[in-house]
């Protein structure tokens, strides 16, 4: 107390063991017959000398309710100086929804710790199953860890370098596209953020690798297949639909794939070009060398009866390496295409050579197929 009539100041608060109960709405978070209190507290303008209060909180118990559930939450947090500056929160099972996205959680701890304007965060997560539009994962894990720019409350501008390292592994992830069971998909980003009030914007560099014992991706069946991902300025827009675009780097080694009639061991992909993803459309169009190891099996084995030449070309289409200069990989509303922008070149082992310049696609693959 100041000494002044009415000027009781809170400067320290302390809460042991709370149990609280909230509900996520539409408009924010809602503690029912307390709103109008709060409200009422919020309004009142503050002393422009009066600093705000530290908050301390042990081992809480929050029941909050969410549109697809109740999330029951133990957390201890610290308000200092008018910033978050700890928090420690352990979730139970429950169940997330939201626009276009759902999940169910086995259990998740989430960490937090704020200093010098920087924010540290970490969460791991069991997921159960997880969807994105039509997009499915099961049986994961997700680890997460990263800093941030603790941001400016009362400018609402976040701005600052972002670090993020996380990985996701075990299950299987589905998509119109495809399937890929027993994956690992690790990954970083070196970047900024900005903006806030009109929508934020993600910029940075992106190195990831996603492994996977099986795939089968537009027709194609991969083994033990790991897919390097890289770009130097990978953008997330928030404004408008949400874009998220830049240049690409992809590296693909696979011990076997296989399409239709014709199957490739020790399989090597270096494609480099441009993507745009937006309202769950991914647009790319990439090109580069392929090669590999191959075989042909639509002629069948050589048979008794072969004349000497079928008998020669069965056995070269059983066993060759192929090289193609130029691969074209384009994918958009219209689905997957695989074409040649160079000839391709297959050589065997008794030293013959076959030239490949197919007009067509090599092929194609509509969404949904």
């Amino acid at each position: 107390w100041a000494g002044e009539a009415f000027g009781l100041e809170v400067r320290s608060i302390r809460l042991r063991a709370p149990t609280v109960r909230a509900a996520l709405e539409d408009d924010g978070l809602s503690f029912g017959a307390l709103d109008p209190i709060i409200a009422e507290f919020r309004a009142r303008p503050p002393r422009p000398e009066a600093q705000p209060p530290e908050i301390i909180v042990e081992d809480a118990v929050v029941h909050l309710r969410h549109a697809a559930g109740v999330a029951h939450i133990r957390a201890s947090a610290a308000y200092r100086e008018g910033q978050l500056r700890q928090l420690s929160a352990q979730v139970g099972e429950t169940a997330l929804a939201g626009e276009g996205f759902s999940a169910e959680v086995g259990a998740a701890r989430l960490g937090m710790v704020t200093r010098d304007d920087r924010v540290s965060f970490s969460l791991v997560a069991e997921l159960e199953q997880g969807a994105w539009g039509d997009r499915r994962v099961a049986q994961s894990r997700l680890s997460l860890a990263g800093s941030a720019p603790y941001p400016d409350l009362g400018g609402q501008v976040l701005e600052g370098p972002v670090r993020i390292v996380a990985s996701l592994r075990g299950g299987s992830i589905s998509t119109p596209e495809g399937t890929a069971k027993d994956l690992v998909l690790a990954g970083g980003f070196r970047g900024d953020v900005g903006g806030w009030r009109d929508g934020v914007r993600l910029s940075g560099a992106v190195d990831a690798a996603l492994t996977s014992q099986t795939a089968a991706v537009a027709g194609l069946d991969l083994s033990g297949a790991r897919l390097a991902i890289r770009s130097d300025r990978l953008t997330w827009n928030t404004r408008g639909a949400g874009a998220l675009q830049g240049p690409l780097r992809l590296s693909l080694t696979a011990g076997r794939a296989a399409l239709g009639d014709l199957s490739l061991r020790d399989v090597s992909a270096r494609l480099t070009g441009q993507a745009h993803a937006a309202e769950g459309l991914v647009r790319a169009e990439l090109s580069g060398p392929v090669s590999g190891r191959g075989s042909w099996s639509a002629l069948g084995p050589p048979a008794a009866g072969d004349p000497e030449e079928l008998a020669a070309i069965k056995r070269a289409a059983a066993d060759f390496v192929l090289t193609a200069p130029q691969v074209q990989v384009r994918h958009d509303a219209e689905g997957l295409v695989l074409a040649l922008g160079e000839p391709a070149v297959a050589r065997t082992a008794g030293g013959g050579r076959l030239v490949a310049r197919p007009r067509q696609p090599l092929h194609h693959r509509r969404l949904g197929r």
